[in-house]
């Protein structure tokens, strides 16, 4: 791993393509103007490669004299391809049919929330006035169950439901958890809520048998879990570790997780299938003695890689790790020279092709800064101290790689969870082989379904939630209410980027400060606007109605909600944070 003095080719050309993704989603298309534009795009986009391909035949070949002209054809890529990915300027669109009924297949794990079984679902055709059509779309659909069952309802299953469907709300109130936007970037911008009795089951699944049937295996070893083990925090945490299973944790561990900086620990990632790969490349160590053993190998590792990420549910930041995984191997296998800098580019190229909507995927943005800290900065901070013993070395290097991985991905961590964990790298340190053993035992539990390893396997579970509890009992675990906007996420990104680039400090300090002072600007600015403000608001909430008077950074509230209940947490404290209220006065006490 080193800083690279050339920059590879994906790494130039897949920021332009994420920009053309990004391009095609803020702007509005209408029916009239949508098929003469993306024409233009089209036309300019042909031009643009016979241009490329003469000035190529004309020249020495030397890719860096048409990167503006190369980067511009991946800029229009992103653009169109993000634009035919999008659903809802689909002429086919059920919103656009008017249906009496929908025939939706379900398309992710059914779970009950709020008493609702809810699950999203791919619209296959639309019934009006007795006349049935071909549809597309997603629904987010709600039931309000009698004696219908969670076991009822699986991923694949067609059913009817009534066309008496809305457009999903935003959110009530300032600063609360946009769910709209959340499911717009999912392509769901409806949901239907409707009663058991409204809803009609095919006994016909039409998904991918080969996710279905790995599901159903999923399921059945969560199962397991819940025969074998005896707390439900430890079946919680090895479902949701080990398997990707999204149980319903206890909200006071969960909160723990977070504030300790080790919720990806929660959420399977490339943490996980790097665990799976370590124990799998070494259980196969005796096929490297011969190149057929090798391919054999090789052929294995994929296959069982990608079957642990199918396992998973597909999620976004397993697909990356698994691409990137593959990638590397088969680059080994080739002899060829692996170029960190440009698989994780690659990855990210290849993995939007398929689906441009993980762009705005929190675990895929996430996951993808976690790599990138780990290959650019982490060489940078390990080398920067000597180690005297291997002991110590091995200790300052999983420091490095805590510290490279959080950099890369706190000021987008600021900007959705509002918190920075103080505690993190005694966090990550601690929950390094607690972790790793428990996916080892978790496996062999599987594959043995043996009660002493259940028993041990809850222990360590156990063991990890109580060190988590006890860390976030530390004096000032975490830094909280950092509400950065997208502009200064942007500031932060651009300064760890030209400190990171491969020149001069004394070329590059200039840039630094002017970032610096950019930064330094817009704070105080934030702090000037928190000092003016004068507004009233009322909160929309489920008991009867809150209204709150803001002067300056005071908060002067009308409710019979307590400070702390969870109503106010959820739809009141937000708003404040996000709007820098450091004391808040309550009508009547």
């Amino acid at each position: 791993m080193f800083i690279p003095t050339r920059i590879p080719f994906f790494a130039r050309i897949t920021p332009q393509f994420l920009a053309g993704i990004y391009i095609s989603q803020q702007s509005y298309f209408t029916k009239l103007n949508l098929l003469v534009d993306n024409l233009a795009f089209y036309y300019i986009f042909i031009l643009l490669i016979i241009n490329l391909l003469n000035r190529l035949f004309k020249t020495t070949h030397n890719i860096n004299e048409n990167i503006i002209l190369i980067s511009l054809l991946f800029l229009i890529h992103g653009f169109i391809l993000g634009k035919i990915n999008d659903e809802l300027i689909n002429s086919g669109h059920f919103s656009k049919k008017n249906p009496d009924l929908l025939l939706v297949e379900i398309v992710t794990e059914p779970n009950v929330t709020s008493g609702q079984i809810q699950f999203i679902a791919k619209v296959k055709s639309v019934q009006k006035k007795g006349r049935r059509k071909k549809a597309s779309g997603q629904i987010l659909v709600k039931i309000k169950p009698f004696k219908m069952q969670l076991s009822d309802l699986s991923f694949g299953q067609l059913l009817w439901i009534p066309g008496s469907y809305v457009l999903t709300s935003a959110p009530l109130n300032p600063g609360m958890f946009n769910y709209k936007k959340w499911l717009a970037r999912k392509q769901v911008y409806h949901h239907c809520l409707t009663e058991e009795k409204h809803v009609l089951l095919l006994n016909q699944k039409t998904g991918n048998k080969l996710l279905t049937h790995a599901l159903k295996w999923r399921k059945k070893q969560v199962d397991l879990y819940r025969k074998l083990l005896v707390k439900k925090d430890a079946v919680d945490v090895a479902s949701t570790l080990i398997l990707g299973y999204r149980a319903e944790l206890d909200k006071a561990l969960v909160l723990a997780y977070s504030r300790t900086g080790t919720i990806h620990v929660l959420s399977v990632s490339g943490m996980h299938v790097g665990i799976i790969y370590f124990v799998l490349d070494w259980l196969l160590l005796h096929l490297n003695t011969t190149r057929t053993g090798r391919y054999l190998k090789l052929l294995i590792l994929l296959s069982l890689i990608w079957f642990y990420a199918l396992l998973t549910g597909y999620a976004a930041s397993v697909i990356r790790a698994a691409v990137m995984l593959s990638l590397f191997l088969i680059s080994k296998m080739l002899a060829r020279k692996s170029a960190y800098q440009n698989l994780i580019f690659l990855a990210a190229f290849g993995m939007l092709h398929y689906n441009p909507y993980w762009l705005w995927d929190i675990g895929f943005q996430l996951s993808f800064l976690a790599v990138g800290g780990i290959i650019y900065l982490y060489p940078i901070v390990c080398g920067a101290i000597s180690w005297r013993t291997p002991a110590s070395k091995k200790l300052g290097e999983l420091v490095s790689l805590s510290i490279a991985a959080q950099l890369f991905t706190t000021p987008l961590s600021l900007y959705y969870f509002h918190l920075f964990p103080m505690t993190f790298i005694i966090s990550n340190i601690f929950i390094t082989i607690p972790v790793t053993l428990i996916m080892y035992s978790g496996i062999l539990v599987i594959i043995l379904k043996s009660q002493h390893l259940a028993t041990f396997l809850e222990w360590q579970i156990t063991l990890l939630n109580k060190g988590l509890l006890l860390i976030n009992n530390l004096p000032y675990p975490v830094i909280e209410k950092l509400w950065p906007d997208e502009f200064q996420v942007i500031t932060l990104y651009l300064l760890l980027i030209l400190v990171l680039v491969p020149d001069s400090f004394k070329n590059k300090l200039f840039g630094i400060t002017a970032l610096i002072v950019l930064l330094q600007i817009t704070t105080l600015q934030k702090k000037a606007a928190v000092r003016q403000q004068r507004q009233m608001i009322h909160f929309n909430t489920p008991y009867p109605s809150t209204l709150a008077y803001i002067h300056a950074d005071r908060a002067y509230i009308i409710t019979n909600l307590a400070l702390g209940h969870p109503t106010f947490a959820y739809y009141i404290q937000p708003a404040l944070d996000s709007m820098g209220v450091k004391k808040i006065f309550i009508f009547p006490k």
